[in-house]
């Protein structure tokens, strides 16, 4: 492992000390492989093409390679990813990289990327046999996008600025020739972003999403035709409030489309006609967490993903009768890969378990299915470090929301060799937390003995619509405190001081984490406390209004806090952690990449100088070259040996 990263400000003490070609951190008399989290599989989750039958994936490394490899989808053969082939010599660990597919016009490897980890997202081709790569588009950012059913085009929205509200546009590339067109132009009332697009089966026309007035509980539908001198259509009732809505890959004929949105309070899955009006085909109440469509023959199906973060219920049922084909039920996340005439891609992953590869086969109404790929049992007993354990407990308005019945959902994750003594010590995930897929920076902690609670507080998904939306315009209100609820109900659990624990997060995660940390002890009226004893916040926001104004997703933010927080500054304001810095009075640890354009690092820079001029116990490291989010070996196991050096230096 080679030291490429700066600790630009290092105040760590040799509580954790690195062996850095080996990746061995000795931690509290542990010896933790951390390598062996990062590489001992060496290879990512493929991105499954059905059509090509091809896989994409990234040998892991201090370098990141792309590599392919082909599969007959027909054979009920697995998949040996080291008998894959490196297709480019680019390093993968310095550049985003969002997606894939294979050309049949070109014969070439579509990317969705960027060249610098700076999120100026393109699409870029690639020759397998030679490694050249040219650049497709030129544009700001690259959003949803889908190919046309015989693969020649792309269709994509793009956004020409940094400024997620400047405007943007539709348009649909011819991969065989390489021009492009501009298909439509968005405003502000009728704002494309975000959304995944959808080919009409005759290839006229386009369905777009948008958010109405640029708000984004106001998801809506807009069809754009291709041929010259037709206008495009709104057709689905902007009135309707929507914060979850995509079309499926797939329409039922050329009038009838189907999509998935929240306009009844939890996810359903609905029919539409370019005529207007839809109908819910999926079960009332049901959450969907993905959908598409599949093919029996020439009759579409519908494959959905439903239930909420403990476990996933994989369905396949016919959109006009309703019968189901096929039910089972996953202990934790599942989602879809790829789907082509009657075979479906997808992918299952637990607290457990990192991921395992499957593929659906759908003939004459009976559907099989065979696993691809999977994490090898010896590497699991190895790395898998937390025992899992569902948990609920109250918080200080016990919600009553679809989804959440009065308790807040969680998972408390035990180490199997705990710490004991004075070094024993808990973390709450501030959020992004309550689901059931596997996760390296916990089995991480546990190994080093470490207990974690992974809390659902208001504002997560995968409960439904309401409970979703219960934060939209109160950020850095209810969910922090329910992330003090969660710290009550871990301390009474676990027999631990308030000091003893610890909030960490990152990206909305840092700034909820800062929030608790440097909380003024009331909100919305109401007066509470949890003095954690130690935070960890990456690449957060410590200052709401500048991160709007300065980051590349400044749309983000107007849900969370109501609008333009600009025209209510003060209440932003004083709901940013820098401001209240003096109120910080636990160790707190701040990590950034030097490149993040999503959350600037100046917001961990800022709150560090602010905190560290208070005299307050902070520290900051900085990772050069790093974008939102920390890439390739040697950056992800440079963090982890810097937060268990801060957990080791805690008195």
């Amino acid at each position: 492992m080679r030291s490429l990263f700066v600790l630009v400000v290092l105040c760590l003490t040799p509580a954790a000390v690195s062996a850095a070609d080996s990746g061995i951190v000795e931690h509290k008399g542990r010896r933790i492989d951390v390598m062996a989290h990062l590489e001992g599989f060496p290879y990512t989750a493929p991105i499954v093409d059905l059509q090509a039958g091809r896989l994409f994936y990234k040998k892991k490394g201090a370098v990141e390679r792309l590599m392919m490899q082909s599969f007959d989808p027909a054979k009920a053969d697995k998949v040996d990813l080291a008998a894959g082939k490196i297709i480019s010599p680019k390093d993968f660990s310095k550049r985003n990289f969002w997606g894939a597919f294979w050309s049949p016009a070109t014969e070439k490897l579509v990317i969705k990327a960027d060249e610098n980890n700076d999120e100026v997202i393109n699409f870029y081709e690639v020759d397998p046999n030679t490694g050249d790569e040219k650049r497709l588009t030129n544009v700001g950012y690259v959003y949803g996008s889908r190919t046309s059913r015989d693969g020649r085009y792309v269709a994509y929205e793009s956004r020409a600025t940094k400024d997620e509200t400047s405007r943007g546009d539709v348009r649909v590339l011819d991969l065989k020739t390489g021009q492009e067109r501009i298909v439509y132009k968005d405003s502000v009332e009728i704002k494309a972003t975000w959304g995944a697009l959808s080919w009409q089966p005759n290839g006229r026309g386009l369905l777009v999403p948008f958010l109405a007035s640029s708000l984004r509980a106001k998801y809506n539908l807009l069809y754009v035709p291709l041929q010259e001198g037709k206008e495009p259509k709104v057709i689905t009732d902007v009135a309707v409030k929507r914060a979850v809505l995509y079309p499926l890959n797939e329409w039922l004929n050329d009038e009838e489309f189907l999509y998935a949105s929240d306009e009844a309070d939890f996810v359903g899955i609905y029919k539409g006609s370019l005529k207007g009006g839809s109908t819910l085909i999926s079960r009332t109440g049901e959450n969907v967490k993905g959908a598409v469509v599949v093919y029996d023959g020439k009759a579409p199906r519908v494959a959905s993903i439903v239930g909420d973060p403990l476990k996933s219920t994989l369905r396949v049922f016919d959109p006009s009768t309703g019968k189901t084909f096929f039910e089972r039920e996953f202990p934790g996340r599942v989602g879809f890969d790829d789907a082509h005439d009657n075979r479906l891609a997808f992918y299952a992953s637990s607290l457990s378990n990192p991921f395992s590869q499957s593929e659906l086969t759908l003939t004459d109404g009976k559907a099989s299915v065979l696993e691809r790929t999977s994490y090898p049992d010896a590497l699991l007993g190895k790395i898998v470090n937390c025992v899992p354990e569902k948990v609920s407990f109250e918080t200080f308005d016990k919600p009553e929301v679809p989804g959440e019945k009065g308790t807040l959902h969680g998972y408390l994750l035990s180490p199997k060799k705990p710490l004991d003594g004075a070094d024993r010590r808990a973390l709450i995930l501030s959020f992004y937390g309550g689901g059931n897929s596997y996760s390296t920076t916990f089995q991480v902690l546990c190994e080093a003995g470490y207990y974690v609670l992974s809390p659902a507080p208001r504002g997560t998904s995968e409960f439904g619509a309401t409970f979703f939306n219960l934060g939209n315009g109160d950020w850095g209100g209810g969910e922090t405190l329910d992330d003090f609820a969660a710290g009550r109900y871990l301390s009474k659990r676990l027999s631990l001081p308030q000091k003893k624990i610890g909030i960490f997060g990152g990206s909305r995660g840092g700034y909820d984490a800062m929030r608790a940390l440097t909380f003024p002890g009331e909100v919305n009226g109401v007066k509470d406390s949890f003095r954690f004893g130690f935070g960890i916040s990456d690449y957060g926001i410590s200052d709401v209004i500048r991160a709007y104004e300065q980051g590349n997703i400044s749309q983000w933010y107007v849900t969370l806090t109501g609008g333009d927080p600009r025209k209510d500054a003060p209440k932003w304001k004083d709901r940013s952690p820098e401001a209240h810095a003096d109120l910080l009075d636990a160790p707190l640890l701040l990590t950034h990449g030097s490149t993040d354009r999503r959350v600037p690092v100046a917001e961990s820079r800022a709150m560090y100088e602010k905190a560290k001029g208070l005299g307050k116990d902070v520290r900051y490291v900085e990772f050069p070259g790093q974008g939102h989010g920390y890439k390739g070996t040697d950056a992800l196991a440079r963090y982890y040996e810097t937060v268990l050096g801060f957990l080791g230096s805690l008195k």
